[in-house]
């Protein structure tokens, strides 16, 4: 895990029976939240953050929002400890836990331009809403669960799948009246994305992120965005399931893209071809020809040569509107 938490507020135990909105900012119990440029942090090491939140939730005293609330109490402090272990142990780190008016435990976790909220209630009680803000409809999703192992992992199934996996339904194929569009002006922006450590700056990323021939990438026509390329997982060898959400995002123009290029007299061609797939309408592939106009289908059938020139051409043409890992930071 690649992220650290800050603690933005400490809890004062000199706690007084009328407390001023600017200590109560700063008694609110224990606040965490993501910092995207800190260094690397162990899964030990946020363990042992998260416990020190609890410790924090447990020295709060009633009306310790400045009015009435009541306090966390056992129930609502262990369904959310044992809640917020089963994130980190499925690599999702919360944006902040924090007590609730309402009388419990409220978890907070963002990505993408979508919020889920799990309350932890006093009185046993279990509600998680997901809020998406991506789409037209402003009514959040709320289900209830209960405090057994077998209602948490399916929660965590549904986290998993609105934060990370879900692709909005503006990009699924079948909401569109054009089956494809081959016409691409050249001020078009396409996206693709890279692992966060092939990162050098916001003009600037390693070579060996940038692939050809049939480079996959999004394109922006019809209201694609840098972050749809951040959609979806894949599985590991050994079962484990890895997000693209902490992954940057590049972008370039059509024009950008380096055509023809000439290589000892050989001339190399590149065009963007529009192929949507199911779930993702803007999906494009920046296809290569030889000197005949027949496609190139693998790396091998072309010089590695012309095919590093053609590389770092396009590297310096690259923006970074999404730097890797700050999608954590949604608020």
């Amino acid at each position: 895990m690649s992220h650290k938490y800050h603690e933005l507020a400490s809890y004062n135990d000199n706690t007084s029976d009328s407390i001023s909105n600017t200590q109560y900012i700063n008694d609110i119990n224990y606040n965490t939240i993501l910092s995207s440029n800190s260094e690397l942090d162990s899964e030990v090491q946020l363990s042992h953050n998260i416990d020190n939140n609890f410790l924090k939730l447990e020295k709060l005293s009633v009306g310790w929002d400045g009015y009435k609330a009541q306090i966390p109490n056992s129930d609502s402090l262990d369904n959310a400890k044992k809640f917020s272990r089963l994130l980190l142990k499925n690599n999702i780190i919360s944006n902040s836990i924090l007590a609730s008016v309402m009388g419990g435990v409220i978890i907070r976790i963002s990505a993408r331009l979508r919020e889920v909220f799990i309350e932890f209630y006093n009185n046993g009680k279990i509600l998680v809403m997901k809020n998406d803000k991506t789409t037209q409809n402003d009514q959040p999703s709320i289900f209830s669960i209960d405090d057994s192992s077998d209602d948490f992992e399916y929660a965590i199934k549904q986290i998993q799948g609105f934060l990370y996996f879900d692709y909005p339904d503006r990009m699924y194929s079948n909401n569109h009246r054009i089956l494809e569009d081959q016409i691409y002006s050249d001020s078009e922006s396409l996206y693709f994305r890279f692992p966060k450590s092939y990162f050098i700056n916001t003009d600037n990323l390693e070579l060996g992120a940038i692939n050809v021939p049939n480079m996959s990438c999004n394109r922006y026509k019809y209201g694609g965005k840098p972050e749809d390329v951040l959609c979806g997982y894949y599985s590991r060898s050994d079962g484990t399931i890895v997000t693209y959400i902490d992954w940057g995002v590049a972008e370039f123009k059509v024009s950008d893209i380096p055509n023809p290029l000439l290589w000892r007299a050989i001339p190399f061609y590149s065009k963007a071809v529009h192929i949507p797939e199911r779930k993702n309408y803007y999906h494009t592939e920046i296809q290569s020809f030889d000197s005949n106009k027949n496609p190139i289908e693998a790396r091998g059938a072309y010089s590695e040569e012309i095919l590093m020139l053609w590389r770092e051409k396009l590297r310096n043409r690259l923006k970074t509107p999404i730097i890797p890992g700050s999608l954590f930071n949604s608020n």
